[in-house]
């Protein structure tokens, strides 16, 4: 997938059980090998859409896969490690590239 494409997932809050269902763009660097995600919004049905369709919750990440023990992880590329955050996006990216691949 070449193009940017969007993502849908869900973030938990950290301890609490609070959900929030996220998405935003993704759009690959093909040359360097990571990924670019930018323009978080809530699917919240009550949220306003002034603010939640013009201001992305979260910053910019950048994130990429490594294999490290025959697993594949989703690190930072920056500091090239795993957080919650850089997992769930990768799922999400993981499973639409699999469906691209599964409907060509």
């Amino acid at each position: 997938m070449k193009h940017p494409f969007p993502i849908t997932f869900d973030f938990a809050l950290d301890d609490s059980k609070i959900i929030i269902v996220l998405t935003a763009i993704v759009e690959l660097n093909e040359e360097e090998g990571y990924y670019t995600v930018h323009s978080f919004h809530s699917l919240l049905p009550d949220a306003h859409p002034s603010v939640s369709q013009t201001l992305s919750l979260l910053p910019d990440q950048q994130i990429k896969p490594i294999m490290f023990q025959s697993e594949r992880l989703w690190v930072h590329r920056d500091s090239e490690r795993e957080s919650q955050l850089s997992r769930i996006i990768g799922k999400a990216i993981d499973t639409l590239v699999q469906e691209h691949a599964i409907k060509n």
